[in-house]
């Protein structure tokens, strides 16, 4: 975590207070194995407007995401 957030002066776009809040969710969640920053999903495509391609980009990873726990349940249920 150190070296992705101490590059420099990391208060300049944000607070002690955040950043620890910040800290404190990375810190109780289980390891991530993606991390999607949606501000620069949304500045890919700099024609459309942002917020719709940002609700189209998640709403097609959950969708993505529901499908590969339902196949994975179906594989386990499988080998039973």
């Amino acid at each position: 975590m150190r070296d992705v957030i101490d590059g420099g002066d990391q208060y300049r776009k944000t607070t002690p207070q955040e950043l620890k809040r910040f800290q404190n969710f990375v810190k109780c969640r289980p390891p991530f194995d993606v991390v999607i920053d949606g501000l620069n999903v949304a500045k890919m495509f700099p024609k459309a407007r942002e917020s719709q391609v940002v609700c189209t980009f998640y709403s097609f990873i959950f969708k993505k995401h529901k499908t590969v726990e339902y196949e994975e349940s179906k594989s386990k249920e499988k080998l039973k």
